[in-house]
């Protein structure tokens, strides 16, 4: 299965660039433009085919190859409010050498000249990128629409004199929705609908800053996932327990009743995957196989061992345990998904020793095991059960997965997301609505750490990108589908932020990872 949280590189090469002693970099074409997270107020567009007009590079100096414009928003009197540019440095020799700046009308443009080539430069072999936050004076900008061009890339911001909030004015206080989390300090926390702040639900976590020295008992929580009401939390407990060898693990899938406060382990094994019913409090939950599953690589799975779906109901007078769904076809059934109407459970057979295995669902209402016998990757239901939306993800990316939407008899299959030249889509969540989908793209290879946030009408159109992020996961629409909810950023120091779908706002929610998501 693909490794969720991935260390970028992106911080130690510009660190790196004072030092490195130094081809021209190839001039990289993108097909839509990129952003960066943060405060921003954003209308993002193509980049002109000129080059920035009204301005003239000196002799010598060289233009920099700008991918990427945002403009930010601070806090402060006056509004401090930053042109944000990032790209590809000529060459490892490079230096900022001149920022040009003026401003005609509602056009804000600027050139970035990088220092003269140097001989015998070394080659760029990674394509060193950079980041530059150029201050904008505000202070007699009339309010309206601004068009900023740097370097030939262009993206449009609304200058109000004020602060964006990245809401909208028919949502009320809070964020409608009860949102739970793993903060930075690796315990449980919650943002209750009616508020804005979070609240800390576990205290024996050990921070991330923590497990890398001499260890003691590490306590980690994973995967919070609340019930469709927002009244429960199931969350996977492990603690390692220092022994000779190392640290020797055991593992606790907990509820947590928001209202009550009470918390009760109601297993003591390892689960690959667990899910919440909607409308009900039915977990379903699948389990680790035994090892002797796999016997030889390349070699069918032992069918003896294969371990189905399984379930607890929390609603039954004594808490009930049960099979939901076998394994017919003699594969362990291991992370299940519901259909939003709850007739519906998908799962993946486990098939291979890595990697996502075949497709597969349970029709309750008919009875009847429905296995597609080839591997989704990623993938959601839509609103009203009928379609899947699922990007081809197996494993590792190959550069060439695309999003596809498709019926539950493989009909009425399409492509909904472009063919990029230089990138590929993944991870595809359908609005409340059904009417969109929020997608992920990435460019420059498959071991590129950043991605684009793509919303995509099923109507047809071009996409839309609201932002560039780092580490991107957990992506979900919030309730009324005014905004998305990420996670992204080093594994160390991850952060949440929620997106405005309308012009690509991002405002930080939390330090920490893993959102889930519970209103309507």
């Amino acid at each position: 299965m693909r490794t969720k949280l991935q260390k970028t590189i992106y911080s130690i090469l510009i660190l790196a660039l004072s030092a490195a002693a130094c081809t021209a970099s190839p001039t990289v074409e993108s097909p839509i433009e990129s952003v960066e997270p943060g405060d921003t107020n954003i209308i993002p567009t193509l980049p002109p085919a000129d080059a920035t007009p009204g301005l003239v590079d000196s002799a010598g100096l060289r233009p920099m190859l700008v991918e990427g414009v945002s403009v930010e928003i601070g806090v402060g009197s006056p509004l401090p409010v930053d042109v944000v540019a990032g790209g590809t440095w000529p060459d490892v020799c490079a230096q900022l050498a001149r920022v040009e700046q003026r401003i005609s009308g509602s056009q804000i443009i600027i050139s970035l000249l990088a220092s003269e080539a140097v001989p015998d430069c070394p080659p760029d072999l990674v394509g060193l990128t950079f980041r530059v936050a150029i201050p904008l004076n505000v202070v007699q900008l009339p309010v309206g629409q601004y068009t900023v061009n740097v370097n030939g890339f262009e993206t449009n911001f609304v200058w109000t004199g004020t602060v964006p909030t990245g809401s909208t004015e028919d949502e009320p206080v809070g964020y409608s929705a009860v949102i739970a989390f793993i903060g930075a300090d690796g315990n449980l926390w919650v943002i209750d609908s009616s508020s804005t702040t979070g609240r800390q639900v576990t205290q024996d976590a050990t921070p991330i800053t923590l497990s890398s020295v001499e260890p003691g008992i590490m306590v980690s929580y994973s995967s919070p996932q609340l019930s469709s009401d927002g009244m429960h939390i199931a969350i996977q407990r492990e603690v390692g327990t220092p022994v000779e060898t190392g640290l020797q693990y055991t593992y606790g899938l907990w509820v947590r009743d928001l209202a009550t406060g009470e918390a009760r382990q109601i297993l003591e094994q390892q689960t690959v995957g667990f899910a919440w019913q909607p409308e009900s409090h039915l977990l379903a939950y699948s389990l680790a196989v035994d090892p002797n599953y796999f016997t030889t690589r390349g070699e069918a799975p032992d069918a003896s061992l294969a371990t189905g779906i399984w379930s607890i109901d929390l609603d039954t007078s004594t808490v009930t345990v049960s099979e939901l769904v076998t394994p017919e076809r003699g594969y362990a059934l291991y992370s299940p998904v519901w259909s939003p109407d709850g007739r519906f459970l998908s799962f993946d057979e486990l098939v291979y020793m890595e990697g996502r295995g075949p497709f597969a669902y349970y029709d309750f209402e008919a009875g009847q095991y429905v296995a597609w016998e080839e591997p989704l990757g990623i993938y959601a239901w839509s609103p009203d059960s009928s379609q899947i939306a699922y990007d081809n993800l197996i494993y590792t990316a190959t550069g060439e997965e695309r999003i596809f939407v498709t019926g539950l008899l493989r009909d009425r299959e399409q492509q909904v997301s472009p063919d990029l030249p230089d990138g590929y889509t993944y991870y595809p969540v359908f609005s409340p609505a059904g009417d969109q989908l929020a997608y992920l793209a990435a460019f420059g290879g498959p071991d590129s750490q950043k991605a684009n946030l793509y919303i995509q009408d099923l109507a047809g159109g071009a996409p839309r990108v609201l932002g560039l992020y780092e580490n991107v996961w957990d992506l979900n629409w919030m309730p009324g589908g005014q905004q998305i909810i990420l996670s992204a950023g080093p594994y160390e120091a991850r952060q949440i932020y929620l997106v405005n779908v309308a012009d690509g706002t991002a405002t930080l929610l939390a330090l920490g990872n893993s959102p889930a998501v519970a209103g309507r």
